[in-house]
């Protein structure tokens, strides 16, 4: 959880919607990898076809993968080609899913790790397949009993296809809460704020040094932290940094739910009473490999791209 950057991020897993996207991905290269296993052994040996029939039959599941059916005639062909379609509709949807539950400065780190699930789970339910077939097969001397070693394998892939549409359930709940709520407006080409600070009011930030940040776990339970941060003008975003912050409890929520809150507020004076502030508000990346704000502080940092600003009591002739 300290190294700058892992092989294997676990705080990505802080998001229910990715965690339940990888389980997906892994039972689905399971399920596709083990069967396509299956299938050119089954041509083989229960219907005694040699390597380029078997070849031959197998052209319509990637012509499914492709949309399209033209040339499906058979029955079996048929069956390729909707096993196609089902492979490109479920793996693009998780993907997507995995990629959209993060921020942007986490998707290069999510890539590999993905791909390395998928394979991971394709290396097991090849395994896992052929081990029950074989177990079916030692003592199937007859073309029905191989045709039935054959079923009970396939019973095989269908289970672990069906364990791979549960987690699917987090994804589509987070996408309904999603779409419930006012999306935040998306940076443009430059990478600048779509709302700027003032004059004024980043004269008043570059006075102070600590403010709060709030974040929001992926239980939905919210933390407030003291922070140093400084105003990065060639962005118009708000950087944050301190002692470790890869491994702090604000950074990790942020793989869950990029919307923040940051204020920065300071007494005037108490007679009479003036009070000072700036609330930002809009979404974060937890970034890596980032040059230090101050010296002692680690390399990766919280980089806030307001959406909303408010402040106060910051002109001379304010109340």
């Amino acid at each position: 959880m300290r190294i700058r950057r892992p092989l294997l991020d676990l705080r990505l897993y802080a998001s229910r919607t990715f965690t339940a996207a990888s389980v997906t991905l892994f039972s689905l290269g399971a399920a596709m990898f083990g069967g396509m296993i299956l299938m050119p052994l089954y041509f083989q040996i229960v219907r005694g076809q040699d390597v380029i029939v078997t070849g031959l039959l197998l052209i319509p599941s990637g012509l499914g993968a492709l949309i399209s059916n033209r040339l499906a005639a058979p029955m079996t062909d048929r069956a390729m080609v909707i096993r196609g379609l089902g492979i490109g509709l479920c793996l693009v949807p998780a993907m997507t899913a995995a990629y959209r539950a993060l921020p942007p400065g986490k998707i290069a780190d999510a890539t590999p790790q993905l791909n390395v699930l998928q394979r991971v789970g394709a290396a097991i339910g090849t395994a896992v397949f052929t081990v029950v077939l074989e177990r079916q097969l030692h003592h199937s001397a007859t073309p029905s009993s191989q045709a039935s070693a054959f079923g009970t394998a396939f019973t095989w892939v269908l289970a672990v296809t069906a364990l791979a549409t549960a987690p699917t359930l987090f994804p589509f709940r987070a996408e309904r809460r999603a779409a419930a709520q006012p999306y935040p407006p998306s940076l443009n080409e430059e990478g600048t704020s779509p709302m700027p600070l003032t004059d004024t009011e980043m004269t008043y930030l570059a006075s102070q040094r600590l403010g709060r940040l709030a974040t929001v776990d992926a239980r939905g339970a919210p933390q407030n932290n003291p922070v140093s941060f400084r105003y990065n003008p060639e962005l118009g975003t708000i950087d944050i940094g301190g002692r470790a912050m890869g491994a702090s409890r604000k950074f990790r929520n942020l793989a869950a739910n990029p919307n923040v809150a940051f204020v920065v507020d300071d007494i005037v004076s108490f007679q009479p009473w003036k009070v000072r502030c700036v609330e930002i508000r809009g979404h974060a990346e937890a970034l890596t490999s980032q040059s230090p704000p101050m010296p002692g502080f680690s390399s990766e940092i919280i980089r806030i791209h307001p959406t909303r600003v408010l402040s106060f009591g910051l002109e001379d002739d304010t109340p």
